[in-house]
């Protein structure tokens, strides 16, 4: 995963967005 990479020098902050992405994407699939 490319995230994965990017974690190494990626802020705080924006691993944080990442994650909070990918979950709101994670539910919207459930919901469906």
């Amino acid at each position: 995963m490319k995230v994965k990479i990017i974690d190494d020098v990626a802020t705080p902050s924006l691993e944080n967005e990442i994650n909070d992405l990918a979950l709101i994407m994670y539910e919207e699939k459930t919901n469906d």
